[in-house]
């Protein structure tokens, strides 16, 4: 379900998907990935490497193991002093060695503790002294000039947040920001710096918050907008962000979609790319994760379906810890690249 008014254009104008473009969807054998995981942290760092920490696994139990991905193959990376299990969680880079953990759902429930790992070294430290914003999962982190952000979210009393808060890297300070317009959990952040910097968060919303004059905004509603979605995959090259699948709900029911839009954050323009019929779109995809690696979108993970769809969300909603629900969910072990 790519619009609210139309379930599938791919179904309506097969010629047009399979006319001859550059375009191309293929799969790929798997690479020597870590286990199953559901709801673990991804980043892609400046050099190009993807790390994934924690996430729960297909038993059910929660981790704090981190992986790289180098090519075609997953390594686990070897840690001194690592975090809580927990899954969840957002992971940001905060200088040229340093990634920044925070918050997620632990063993005991919420967690809203900050921790810093060290790549050179491969060591953890904290978590951070300094009094943190409450605890949170599914919330977005984004990092500027000095101080890494956390907003939105699930709180503790299973409501979405829409709150703002700014920890002061050297200073080891939070701060309270300005609230968004709307609330949102298992959305996306990044920031793009032109005449000024913003953070833009996409998925069940889309905003801007301008880190400098401390002000929130909607983005305009231009080109192919998509419907809100949940815990779709994203991954960002230059000033495009490609989103793919994720849950789509109508108020009444929760759908899991296939469909795969960019975002240009220098125009902040939306495009449906129709030309390519995309993977799974008999099923739909959610709680995958993507990444560019040489050129190439590479999407992984996450589940399948949309039967139990709803039980997720109302999970994911409350105090009660999400269990994995392999007899609703399918696991997606393909992977997929994109040329574009």
């Amino acid at each position: 379900m790519c619009f609210k008014w139309v379930f599938s254009v791919m179904a309506l104008f097969p010629a047009l998907a399979l006319a001859g473009h550059a375009e191309s969807w293929n799969q790929i054998p798997a690479p020597d990935s870590p286990s199953d995981r559901y709801g673990p942290a991804v980043i892609v760092l400046d050099d190009g490497r993807v790390l994934r920490f924690g996430g729960e696994d297909y038993r059910g139990n929660l981790q704090n193991n981190i992986f790289g991905f180098f090519g075609n193959l997953w390594e686990p990376l070897p840690t001194t002093a690592p975090p809580p299990a927990r899954l969840g969680a957002s992971l940001t880079q905060v200088s040229d060695h340093e990634v920044a953990l925070y918050g997620g759902m632990g063993e005991s429930g919420l967690l809203g503790d900050l921790w810093i790992l060290d790549l050179e070294t491969n060591g953890w430290r904290g978590p951070a002294a300094g009094k943190a914003p409450p605890a949170r999962k599914f919330h977005v982190a984004f990092f500027h000039e000095g101080t890494l952000y956390i907003a939105g979210g699930v709180g503790e009393d299973g409501k979405p947040r829409r709150d703002l808060w700014g920890y002061d890297m050297e200073h080891n300070v939070w701060t309270r920001g300005p609230d968004a317009p709307q609330d949102f959990w298992g959305a996306y952040a990044t920031v793009r710096c032109g005449p000024r910097c913003s953070a833009y968060v996409l998925g069940p919303v889309a905003l801007a918050y301008d880190p400098v004059r401390r002000r929130w905004e909607h983005l305009p509603a231009k080109g192919d907008v998509p419907p809100p979605k949940y815990l779709a995959a994203f991954a960002r090259r230059g000033d495009r962000v490609h989103m793919f699948g994720g849950l789509y709900t109508d108020g009444k029911a929760v759908y899991s979609t296939s469909c795969h839009f960019s975002y240009d954050l220098s125009t902040r323009t939306w495009t449906y790319h129709r030309r390519v019929p995309p993977p799974f779109q008999g099923a739909g995809i959610w709680g995958a994760w993507a990444y560019w690696y040489k050129d190439v979108l590479w999407i992984e993970g996450g589940f399948l379906g949309w039967l139990c769809a709803k039980l997720l969300v109302e999970a994911i909603l409350s105090g009660i810890h999400p269990l994995f629900m392999p007899d609703c969910f399918p696991r997606n072990e393909r992977v997929y690249q994109w040329r574009p």
